[in-house]
């Protein structure tokens, strides 16, 4: 509790102190003020707040009435002039807008198409008025001054008849609620801000204590951006990463409204991009949606949606890294206290990133062949247990193909291993070409490479070797004037369907890969069905379906 009232004291005495230093606005010439004996005659609580030493009157253990402040600075103003309403417009960009009434709020409809032009020409000129009529006004005017002695909006008294008597004085008191109104307001929204960014910082904090340090950079990304949205109140958040000498990136990872970027190429002229490059925080209020130069998002090939963006540049050793994006469809929504909860992630998450990404590329390299660009050996045999915890969790059939390029050593003997090279190369690029993304190509031998086919029966796996045969068989690779032509030899298994244990299957496809070269090479043999339990079961089980359907009914 004493940090509590410690930490709003301290809030109030430095708001004070801003106050009282900071320079006096430029306002029309106020009536003499009444006798000290007559103002302390007609103080009530509230109204004690508005008086010079208002500060003072604060408690600091009474947080509730600090927080309550304003609106009860407000409503004390409309008793105290005898008003029907009394209402503050706090300037958003170039727009007033209505932020507290104390009173009846139909006055204020009735006034309204009056009070438009007053309520500019007070928030500009900073000075108090009556109005609209000057002979029987209904409406008083005053600028509403923030800590740094600027217009932050228009404080006002709305009267249910003309105001007849007193006018002077009805300025002097509005005039010098603006004042202490607008400080407490700005005092009471900064003490709300700091609450929320403490506990955003320890939410943050809490987070990252649980983080694995072996969690892969894809899984970070993905507890980064559900915290993004949670933090900023954002519909849509990406992790980019970002390559400083190459000045492009990419968004690594992507959540809500932003999903549909995730692996998108970030251009340096972008939004994201450009916060990279420049390593300067950036609120964007409002896109386009276009999706057209500086309006695109990551990238101009691809169309940015509508409504605000906030980019905090991610650093490490004084460079930029990456980015944390932040996104709502509405306008305005997204601010700068939102991106200064953005920013919490560059002093927390920077290091771990950093660390988790250049894990990542040495395991990467470590696990990529350096001839051929292919998965390495080590590489394959964990892209194995991987398609295997799929198979297992799905239920699909897993195809496994094994390639051997046939007679390589006479390649080698003839050309020379620098032809081999190219040759390999070639044939690694035809074969990781042919295949989808979610399929794993891997060179697991000298001239051997293997294809992991995910969900792929026996017959997809045979259709896709005997294409990537052909392809093979048509390669042509240039060297010193000639061309040097190879073909290659595949081997299908397929579990469960025609290999009934997983720890069999490399072992059957290298067995057809064996009768494919004995059959003379440059052809594809697989394991059929019948030669597994599971393959034997689906087979007599379609064969039934067929005598079903083919007999007829008695």
């Amino acid at each position: 509790m004493l940090d509590i009232v410690l930490f709003v004291a301290g809030l109030v005495l430095g708001g004070a102190a801003i106050y009282a230093s900071r320079p006096a606005p430029s306002r029309a010439p106020e009536a003499t003020p009444p006798a000290d004996g007559e103002r302390e005659k007609s103080l009530t609580p509230v109204t004690a707040l508005l008086a010079d030493d208002f500060f003072r009157a604060v408690q600091p253990n009474t947080d509730v009435l600090f927080l309550a402040l304003p609106n009860a600075m407000l409503d004390d103003l409309r008793q105290r002039v005898e008003a029907r309403t009394a209402v503050v417009w706090r300037l958003r960009g170039e727009d007033l807008v209505l932020d507290a009434i104390a009173g009846d709020r139909a006055i204020i409809d009735e006034l309204a198409p009056a009070l438009a032009p007053m309520l500019a020409w007070t928030a500009r000129e900073r000075v108090a008025q009556l109005g609209p009529d000057g002979d029987a006004p209904r409406a008083a005017l005053a600028p509403l001054i923030g800590v740094d002695g600027n217009a932050a909006g228009v404080i006002g008294a709305l009267f249910a008849a003309p105001v007849k008597e007193g006018r002077a004085e009805l300025k002097r008191v509005l005039q010098q609620a603006g004042d202490r109104v607008g400080v407490t307001s700005e005092l009471v929204r900064t003490h709300a801000e700091l609450a929320k960014t403490n506990k955003r910082t320890r939410m943050l904090l809490r987070e990252t204590q649980n983080w694995d340090v072996e969690e892969r950079p894809a899984d970070l990304g993905v507890r980064l951006c559900a915290m993004i949205e949670q933090l900023t109140g954002a519909d849509g958040a990406a992790l980019v990463r970002w390559e400083e000498e190459e000045h492009v990136g990419e968004v690594a990872v992507a959540d809500g409204t932003c999903a549909g970027y995730a692996g998108s190429a970030v251009d340096e002229d972008s939004l994201a991009g450009t916060a990279c490059r420049e390593d300067v925080p950036q609120i964007w209020h409002e896109v386009s949606g276009r999706g057209e130069g500086p309006e695109a998002l990551f990238s101009r090939a691809l169309p940015t949606q509508t409504g605000c963006v906030l980019v905090q540049p991610l650093r490490r050793r004084s460079r930029v890294i990456g980015a944390v994006v932040a996104t709502h469809k509405e306008p305005g929504a997204l601010g700068p206290m939102e991106l200064r909860a953005l920013s919490l992630f560059d002093a927390v998450a920077s290091f771990r990133l950093a660390s988790a990404w250049k894990l990542e590329e040495v395991t990467k390299r470590a696990l990529v062949d350096g001839l051929t660009g292919l998965t390495n050996r080590d590489g394959f045999e964990l892209e194995m247990k991987e398609a295997l915890g799929e198979q297992m969790r799905f239920g699909w059939e897993t195809s496994l193909v094994i390639v051997d390029v046939d007679h390589f050593k006479t390649v080698n003997d003839t050309h020379g291993h620098e032809v081999g090279d190219m040759v390999l190369r070639a044939v690694a690029q035809t074969l990781e070409d042919g295949v989808r993304t979610t399929d794993v190509c891997a060179r697991v031998g000298g001239e051997e490479m293997a294809l992991i086919l995910k969900d792929t029966g026996v017959d997809g796996a045979r259709e896709l070797a005997e294409r990537l045969r052909v392809a093979v068989e048509a390669l042509r690779v240039p060297f010193g004037g000639q061309e040097i032509s190879v073909t290659a030899s595949f081997g299908v298994a397929t579990y469960p369907t025609s290999v009934g244990e997983w720890a069999a299957l490399y072992r059957m496809a290298d067995r057809s890969l064996y009768d494919a070269k004995a059959a003379g090479r440059n052809t594809v043999r697989w394991v059929g069905a019948s030669q597994s339990p599971w393959g034997r079961e689906r087979a007599a089980a379609a064969g039934r379906a067929l005598r079903d359907r083919d007999t007829p009914a008695s």
